[in-house]
């Protein structure tokens, strides 16, 4: 692919040679151009090809920041997407639902 894609620049155009290069995946033995799939990594400014870097999620990159630790929970409230627990969460999202009626229902009176 690599050289196909070179055979198409003039051999004494360094600047074409160069962009031509600039297109193929970084990865070692990767002959795939780079698709729309995403630019460069935002860390390790590698150009990679969509196999490599699939839209959205990103690669195995070592200069990524971990993620960020949950947070803890405030005043004794459940976040929505907390717990792995299907019924924690109806119960946090109900009482939450049942909170904001309850506010909304003091504004109308007021």
């Amino acid at each position: 692919m690599l050289s196909a894609q070179l055979d198409r620049v003039h051999p004494n155009d360094v600047d074409g040679m160069v962009h031509a290069t600039h297109r193929v995946c970084s990865m070692i033995d990767c002959p795939r151009l780079l698709g729309s799939g995403g630019g460069p990594c935002a860390y390790c400014k590698l150009l990679l090809c969509p196999q490599h870097r699939p839209p959205y999620s990103g690669h195995d990159c070592k200069l990524a920041p971990p993620p960020p630790p949950e947070p803890e929970p405030v005043n004794g409230k459940v976040s929505m997407a907390c717990g792995e627990n299907y019924e924690e969460r109806r119960l946090a999202l109900r009482s939450r639902l049942r909170d904001k009626l309850k506010t909304l229902a003091d504004k109308r009176q007021r």
